[in-house]
């Protein structure tokens, strides 16, 4: 089963660095979100391989704008497939290793998402700058503001950068909560196991007048931090 995972994990990726190539040439589909939307089918495919994972979407009725700052907790790459299934459209903020990955790098190249390093104060300087093209073109961008994985049973203290995109283009910031990601594998191996991953959309907040972007930042963590326990007390 491990084998035959990884292998259409392979294809499949390659198949989809092939079609966001072709999307990304064609002028008529460059404007689009087809690039995108072919991300998703990926996601998709990929949970669809392994009969014994499942997943659930709540809150969809809190995406009710058209564009956001996504935050989310990231505590496995998992996250990564898993978050496409909420459908929101959304580009990202990654490090800078996963564009070196052979096609995945390209397609993520293609499809708009940022590459940043994250020792570099240039690099973040920059993805802040191409973060705030895409909220112009009213894209949301998805950014993990703990600015690492996190295997630890609280959150990390969160990264400013999100936050000040919120505050600067005056767009609200869409929390989602990962639950679950850890579960659908074996304990640090590659190996699928049967699992269940939940992804909680809250509702999305804004900065108050007399807040700042640290204290915006503590408030939005708390929020994931409450789903969290509301989650782990239900065994989600």
């Amino acid at each position: 089963m491990t084998a035959y995972f990884w292998f259409f994990v392979a294809i499949s990726t390659i198949t989809v660095s092939i079609l966001i190539k072709i999307a990304a040439v064609i002028p008529s589909l460059r404007k689009t979100n087809v690039r995108h939307e072919i991300a998703i089918r990926w996601g998709k495919t990929i949970f669809g391989l392994i009969p014994f994972w499942s997943y659930k979407v709540s809150g969809k009725e809190n995406a009710k704008d058209d564009c956001y700052v996504i935050v989310a907790n990231h505590s496995h790459l998992t996250d990564i497939w898993a978050l496409y299934l909420t459908e929101l459209n959304f580009r990202w903020v990654a490090k800078k290793e996963l564009f070196r990955v052979p096609f995945l790098g390209s397609a993520m190249k293609n499809s708009g998402y940022i590459a940043v390093d994250r020792k570099s104060r240039i690099s973040r300087a920059n993805s802040i700058a191409e973060s705030k093209k895409h909220l112009d073109n009213r894209n949301s961008m998805l950014i993990f503001p703990e600015g690492k994985r996190n295997l630890k049973k609280e959150l990390l203290t969160f990264k400013a950068g999100a936050f000040n995109l919120s505050k600067d283009h005056n767009i609200k910031v869409l929390p989602i909560y990962i639950s679950g990601a850890n579960s659908l594998f074996k304990d640090k191996s590659l190996i699928p196991k049967k699992g269940h991953i939940h992804m909680e959309i809250l509702e999305a907040v804004e900065i108050a007048e007399d807040e700042t972007i640290e204290e915006f930042s503590i408030r939005t963590r708390d929020i994931l931090s409450k789903e969290k326990a509301l989650l782990d007390k239900a065994g989600l």
